[in-house]
Order: structure tokens, then sequence, then C-alpha cells
């Protein structure tokens, strides 16, 4: 509750990513994926190639609270249905 007594809204939104987004994508995925790809015993040149490969810019959309990023997202429309990748 913000003073006064009036709530506070955050605002989340969705922006269209711009190619100097890659960088802050590719950080978010790997820091998720770095233990899988550890214990998996992957090969981490492959996987950030294959992660180049399968981030489409027209695809991605930045999350954002409070005109912060926060997140990202890739989706395509497939057939009958949004495909969400990466």
């Amino acid at each position: 509750m913000a003073s006064g007594g009036l709530r506070e809204t955050m605002r989340t939104s969705f922006r269209q990513a711009r190619a100097q987004d890659f960088e802050y994508c590719a950080k978010l995925y790997f820091a998720d994926m770095k233990r899988i790809i550890r214990e998996l015993k992957l090969d981490v040149d492959k996987q950030v190639s294959n992660f180049r490969t399968r981030w489409e810019l027209t695809q991605v959309r930045i999350i954002t609270l409070d005109h912060m990023d926060v997140g990202w997202l890739q989706s395509e429309v497939q057939d009958d249905g949004v495909f969400l990748g990466l």
C-alpha cells in the first residue's frame, strides 16, 4: 500500500524486441540453462550456436514491469495455435 492508503499499481507489458536485446535474452536463457548444460555434459559452444539460430527477432517480446525489462518470450503462430519457444 502506498502512503495515504492508495494502492500502487505496477504495469506489466510487452514490447517488440530489438537486435540489441539478444545479449539480454541470452544472459537470462543461459543463467537458467547453465546447470542443465553442465549436468548433461552438453557442448556449450553448440548450445550457444543453437540459441543464436533459434532466437528470431520478429518472434521475441520483452516483458516489462513499470518500463523495466524483466524477462522475455518467443512465440510463433503455427496452424491453429500459438507456439511458445526457447
